[in-house]
């Protein structure tokens, strides 16, 4: 170890600030109360005066570490009867903050900085103290520096952002731009960007000019769904089929929002799919689009729910309040025939209990080869992963359920030497989840896809990939709808493909098959 200088030696990289009322609690701990406080070596009586070693240890890797040094004079200002009076002193002044503890033979130093400075700033203010706690009483010495403050001659705490990029953020926010979006248009436009602080302050404030509140209270929504709850006369107006809230134990909510002509067009359709999405809702609850899939593999939207939760009791409360709706306006009856959906028992089950046994449940293949893929180490070892996902794919192209049986027992014959793998495959994706290979219904398709664009879709181009919150995004779920509902009028661009089309690139692959 270094011998110790006759001047003070205090590193500005070693130091962190300690709010002062905190060390009335605790005078040992550090700002966080995780990261051990840095000590330094040990110092003689002569260096009562602050001078600290220029290498200390590391708390941490307990290795030697040199510091940058910066000189001050010290000179005893009182002594007090006990630390609490000498805090005291300090809290009066309101100037200082704590900057570490070291040792010396007379006692514990505490460093105090001027916080008229940002303690990460590059240049600090010349001034300081420091308290001395006794070692063999319980009193305390308060010592000065001897050069005054000159934190006035420094720059600015903070830099005051510029009205005109003030006003740039704010357009760009309304243009649903984000913060790395809206910093690069300032870099583009050679507008000072302002410190990430400034910005996540300023974009917060623009967000909630925009979208209201980040909270809201159960009787704001219910006010907001009672508003459009009145069936309208425009078949493209949006409005709220039914909903539902409790306020037992926890608050719980589920609604559905639709248009006359989106549900229209669900009425006589065998293929239905759901699924859930999140991100979408700053509270973090789940959004579920439900509608039909027509012969070209588009999705086309019946309705959007929203609840706090994505059980069985809630999927059949959407599927439930959209067959009832259907038949209050239209006197129609909803009779699909199959659901498409992921690996989820609350929404399979749901629409068996809404539309009746009978009813196929398909199975989306992407995510029954992605779940085989989590698992597959549990069963095997590596250099056999991809014969037996070969194996799996193969089984997938059944063209008929008879051929998918006879192929789903030689499968497990094949692997019968491993019988936790058998065990698992057979319960998982050959009784719980079965129809996931291509013939489990003819001209239906095998993955949800068409619904994972939607979802994409939701977030790419009205979202923006920003999260709203349950106010805002209900309000502008009804905007949505209604563009979507009319989107359908007659010459709109999309249609229901009741046939599938046939393209020349579609005969080519059938021929070059």
């Amino acid at each position: 170890m270094e011998a110790m200088n006759s001047d003070n030696q205090i590193s500005d990289v070693a130091y962190r600030d300690t709010p002062i009322s905190s060390q009335l609690s605790n005078e040992s701990s550090r700002k966080d109360g995780v990261i051990p406080e840095y000590q330094s070596p040990n110092t003689s009586a002569n260096n009562i005066n602050g001078e600290d070693a220029s290498n200390s240890h590391d708390g941490d890797a307990g290795t030697l570490k040199k510091f940058k040094r910066c000189d001050k004079d010290w000179v005893l200002d009182a002594t007090y009867s006990t630390v609490r009076e000498a805090l005291d002193v300090i809290n009066r002044e309101r100037i200082w903050s704590k900057r570490t503890t070291s040792e010396c033979d007379l006692g514990d130093r505490h460093l105090y900085r001027c916080n008229k400075v940002k303690a990460r700033a590059k240049v600090q203010c010349s001034s300081g103290l420091y308290i001395l706690y006794h070692n063999n009483s319980t009193s305390a010495s308060i010592y000065r520096s001897k050069i005054d403050h000159n934190h006035d001659t420094l720059p600015e705490r903070t830099q005051q952002v510029e009205k005109t990029v003030i006003d740039a953020i704010a357009k760009h926010v309304a243009d649903g731009l984000r913060r790395k979006q809206i910093i690069n248009r300032l870099h583009e436009n050679k507008l000072a960007v302002p410190t990430k602080t400034q910005m996540n302050n300023l974009y917060n404030g623009f967000k909630q000019q925009i979208h209201g509140p980040p909270t809201v209270s159960l009787s704001e929504l219910i006010a907001i769904l009672n508003e459009h709850s009145t069936v309208p006369e425009d078949w493209n107006q949006a409005f709220v089929l039914d909903y539902k809230t409790t306020e037992e134990n926890n608050i719980r909510f589920d609604f559905v929002v639709s248009s006359k002509k989106l549900l229209s067009n669900s009425i006589g359709k065998e293929l239905f799919a759901a699924d859930t999405t999140y991100k979408i809702l700053w509270e973090g609850f789940p959004v579920a689009p439900i509608g039909t899939v027509d012969k070209d593999r588009h999705f086309h939207l019946t309705a959007m729910c929203v609840s706090t939760t994505e059980r069985e009791e809630d999927f059949t409360f959407f599927f439930q309040t959209i067959k009832d709706t259907i038949f209050k306006i239209f006197n129609g009856v909803l009779e699909p025939k199959i659901i498409l959906c992921d690996a989820c028992k609350a929404i399979s089950n749901a629409f068996l209990a809404v539309f009746g046994d009978q009813c196929l449940v398909l199975k989306c293949w992407f995510h029954v080869e992605k779940a085989v893929r989590k698992n597959i180490g549990h069963y095997f070892p590596k250099e056999m992963h991809q014969s037996v996902l070969d194996d799996i794919d193969c089984l997938q192209l059944s063209l008929s359920p008879q051929i998918f049986e006879i192929a789903s027992k030689l499968f497990l014959q094949k692997y019968a030497a491993h019988a936790e793998f058998v065990s698992y495959f057979e319960y998982e994706w050959l009784q719980q989840f079965r129809n996931w290979y291509e013939g489990a219904a003819g001209k239906c398709p095998s993955t949800n896809n068409a619904l994972e664009s939607f979802n994409r879709y939701l977030k790419d181009e009205r979202t923006l990939r920003d999260r709203l919150p349950l106010a805002s995004f209900t309000n502008k779920l009804f905007e949505w709808v209604t563009d979507w509902s009319t989107e359908y009028d007659s010459g709109a661009r999309i249609q229901f493909v009741e046939l599938p089309s046939l393209t020349l690139e579609h005969w080519t692959k059938g021929y070059q098959w």
